[in-house]
């Protein structure tokens, strides 16, 4: 098979990395040739190199793709804490509060943290999920579900009963 290539010798040696091959180097002749000792044990070595190699480059490749997903992290940290800064002065919420308005909108958006901070940051009204929290309304807060209404020719209290409707998208 190799002979109507051209090939007329051949030698395979392992390359081997944590002591599994993971590939072989392969030396061909276009003349007959028997190999040797000497000529074994310096292509095993030479595979030895190819294998220091290998590994060095996935390494640096494992390292570039690390400081990438670093890079990353930091410029959404900076964006959402932007988007945060923006919350509490837009919507006159405290720091906790404003973050914890930002993922719950990415989960029940089913979208990215760093692109809800994106719109924000892009000026972007979001309608806002709401959680088990209390809604604040004239000064009062009401739960969830129910609000009450005060009617105009009633001074002895509330009697009319609405509902307060919680939006359920998260979408900017």
């Amino acid at each position: 098979m190799l002979a109507g290539e051209g090939i007329a010798a051949a030698l395979s040696v392992p390359v081997e990395l944590d002591g599994s091959p993971i590939g072989t180097l392969d030396i061909y002749s276009s003349m007959p040739w028997d190999w040797d000792d000497s000529e074994i044990a310096a292509a095993q070595a030479y595979a030895g190199v190819v294998a220091s190699l290998f590994a060095a480059a996935v390494t640096a490749q494992a390292k570039s793709r690390l400081a990438d997903q670093l890079r990353a992290a930091l410029e959404h940290r900076w964006l959402i804490e932007q988007a945060k800064e923006m919350l509490m002065g837009r919507e006159r919420l405290d720091a906790q509060a404003a973050f914890e308005r930002l993922p719950r909108t990415a989960r029940s958006s089913s979208r990215r943290l760093a692109d809800v901070a994106r719109e924000v940051t892009a000026g972007s009204r979001c309608r806002w999920p709401t959680g088990p929290s209390q809604v604040q309304a004239h000064g009062s807060e009401f739960p969830h579900g129910s609000i009450q209404v005060p009617t105009a020719d009633d001074s002895e209290g509330p009697q009319t009963t609405g509902q307060l409707t919680p939006m359920s998208t998260g979408a900017c």
